[in-house]
């Protein structure tokens, strides 16, 4: 086989494994660690989208720290929107 060809599907292979190893909460909903993955970015992009408020989240307090939450159709929604073709 190809050898492009098979670094892509390697490729491939990868990302579905990251996107089956998001667990379901029963919520619906992911952490931030869980949202990255799932939209295929990384940790760091997410926070820029967070902070320039270009994907929708709810947040509460936590004791230490605020707790960031997405809502698994809003992912999918901002997915699908800026999917290239």
């Amino acid at each position: 086989m190809d050898k492009n060809i098979l670094e892509k599907l390697n490729s491939i292979e990868s990302k579905l494994d990251d996107l089956l190893s998001v667990k379901d909460n029963g919520l619906n909903e992911l952490t931030t660690s869980e949202a990255a993955t799932f939209l295929g970015i990384s940790y760091s992009t997410l926070r820029n989208l967070i902070a320039e408020n270009e994907i929708p989240f709810r947040s509460r307090r936590g004791k230490e720290r605020r707790h960031i939450r997405f809502a698994v159709s809003d992912l999918q929604k901002y997915k699908d929107s800026t999917m290239m073709i």
